[in-house]
Parts: C-alpha cells; sequence; structure tokens
C-alpha cells in the first residue's frame, strides 16, 4: 500500500471520529465523557447493559481489546462503512478486521492522551487538583516544544560538528521503532485474518504505547571486533519484558517483506547478567503490571488503577 492511500485511509477514521465523538483534533477527547467503572464491570462480569449505538462511549481505563470497547469498535466499523457508501468515498473498500485495527490504533492515541491529563499521584502522596493536571500538562507540552526546537537546531548544525546522540534520543528512536513495528505486524496479521497473531501484536503495540519513550531502555555504544554493538542498560523499576521486547525487535529484521531494509541497520545487542542500572526517574501511573513487583512493593502512588492484563506469548518453533 502505498503512503498515499494509508494517508487518505487515516483520514477516513479522523473523519469517523469526528463525526461521532466530535474529535477533530487527538487534544479534544478530554471534553468527550467515557463510560463509567460501574457500567463496564456490569458489562465485563453480568453481561448488563453494554455500549449503545446510539450514545457510543469508550471504556478509557481498558485497552482497544477490552470486552466494552471491542463493541464499540465493532459498531464503528459498521458506521464507518456506511460512510463509505453515502459519501461515496473513491478509497476501494477495506475489510473489516483492517478498519477495526486502524480505528483500535486511533483509539490507543486519544486513550493516551485522556490517561495523562488525569490527575496524578505526587511524591508527598497527594493527588494534584484539576487545576494543577492542567497546568502539568501544559508544561509538558512546553517542554516537549522546546525539546523539539532544540533537536532541530542540532541537527542543522551536525553537518558541521559531530554530536554523540544523548539518552533521550536513543530512547526516543527506539520507541519510534517498535511503535512501528507493532502498529505494522498488528495491521499485517489483521489483514492476513490471522486473528491470533494479530491480537499478539495489539498486546504488544498497547504495552510500547504505555510505556512511550520513557520506558525505553537506553544503551552504551561501544564496539566488538571493529563492529558497532551496544550494551544495554537495566532499568529496576520495569517488568522483566525482554522476551516481549526481543520479539518485537526480531520481528523487524526477519520480516523484510513487511519493514523496509532501508535506514539504520539492525545492530548487535549485547545484555550482560548485571548490566548498568539507569538513573533516570521511573515512569509514574502506569498499570501495576509493568513495575517489577519487588520494586513496586517499596513505593507508593506510583502505579495506577488500570487493570493491564498481561499476555504470556509462547514463540513456536517451526
Amino acid at each position: 500500500m502505498t503512503k498515499s492511500a494509508r494517508r487518505t485511509l487515516s483520514a477516513h477514521v479522523r473523519d469517523l471520529f469526528d463525526n461521532v465523538f466530535s474529535i477533530s483534533k487527538d487534544e479534544e477527547v478530554l471534553l468527550v465523557e467515557g463510560a463509567s467503572r460501574e457500567e463496564v464491570k456490569a458489562y465485563s462480569q453480568n453481561g448488563q447493559g453494554g455500549p449503545q449505538q446510539w450514545d457510543l462511549r469508550w471504556d478509557f481505563h481498558g485497552s482497544a481489546s477490552s470486552d466494552w470497547n471491542k463493541i464499540v469498535v465493532s459498531y464503528l466499523v459498521q458506521k464507518l462503512k456506511s460512510m463509505h457508501q453515502e459519501e461515496k468515498w473513491l478509497t476501494q473498500p477495506r475489510s473489516d478486521p483492517y478498519w477495526a485495527n486502524a480505528i483500535s490504533q486511533k483509539f490507543s492515541r486519544l486513550r493516551s492522551v485522556y490517561l495523562k491529563a488525569k490527575p496524578r499521584v505526587c511524591d508527598n502522596n497527594s493527588v494534584e487538583t484539576e487545576v494543577e493536571a492542567a497546568e502539568r500538562l501544559v508544561r509538558e507540552k512546553e517542554e516537549s516544544l522546546k525539546k523539539a526546537r532544540m533537536d532541530s537546531r542540532r541537527a542543522a548544525v551536525s553537518f558541521a560538528i559531530p554530536i554523540l546522540p544523548d539518552l533521550q534520543s536513543n530512547c526516543k528512536k527506539k520507541f519510534k521503532r517498535r511503535h512501528g513495528v507493532v502498529q505494522g505486524m498488528a495491521g499485517f496479521n489483521t489483514e492476513q485474518g490471522k486473528m491470533e497473531e494479530a491480537r499478539t501484536w495489539e498486546f504488544l503495540r498497547d504495552v510500547v504505547a504505555m510505556l512511550g519513550t520513557d520506558g525505553m531502555s537506553s544503551d552504551d555504544s561501544g564496539d566488538e571486533d571493529m563492529a558497532p554493538v551496544f550494551r544495554t542498560r537495566a532499568m529496576p523499576w520495569r517488568k522483566n519484558i525482554q522476551h516481549e521486547l526481543d520479539i518485537i525487535d526480531r520481528s523487524r529484521a526477519l520480516d523484510s517483506d513487511i519493514f523496509s531494509p532501508r535506514g539504520a541497520k539492525v545492530t548487535k545487542r549485547i545484555r550482560v547478567h548485571h548490566p548498568v542500572l539507569m538513573s533516570r526517574n521511573p515512569v509514574k501511573n502506569l498499570p501495576a503490571s509493568f513495575y517489577d513487583t519487588k520494586w513496586l512493593g517499596q513505593q507508593k502512588g506510583v502505579a495506577s488503577e488500570i487493570d493491564f492484563p498481561w499476555m504470556t506469548i509462547l514463540i513456536h518453533q517451526s
């Protein structure tokens, strides 16, 4: 599929969210009313209620694959197909699984924005007020814009002054690469009708999205036999998810028919038994399943109340 075609299909999904939820920009998700915990619990446990087609509301505390949100996605797929016919879109119709995956990806991005805006637990165990949460979002956006300007200036002068990549840019590249892999694999398996594999990649997509840039470990660079290598640094607060990350990293190298071979080559990484511990602050407000159990037991007010069941992924040797 060409980039132009992907952009057009993404625009259709944006039109859908604008039509149903009045969301034309991601930040507008903060104005949308979600389903209450009580409604979601009643539906999940007893089958009572559930999403209503004439009043669709997301469960922002659950992933796109939650029981509640899967029903919302199914309604949206039908709505999008109706829009395709009514508005006489020129794009070729896609399969239901394709649209479901595209809608789920859009929701995952909006959910991330929504959760960031929730009041957080401060270091003194107090909870932010709505005003403090809003001020934090403004600060984070200003810091993000400032960093983007710095990165732009750095790139502009890099031809004259060789600059070693810092840890943050390293993590940003790693997040971008992994996020691209999981999105690509989820979409590819959905299109191929391999729904079990697609669900696995959707889980990995949610894991990477929840961790974000700050949840990626950085690497110490070096060389071995004149070839560049990276020695992975450990994050003491994070659950051991090396198995899941290895699946993502290996897939990009193996599935050359899905991912373009252009760009940086896959570099050898060495994981030692006693890696260097990173001094960066832990990422707060992730589901408890993302943290090292022993580390989390010594903390207060770090994990969010969001339930994120962990999927056990088995690799079948062919």
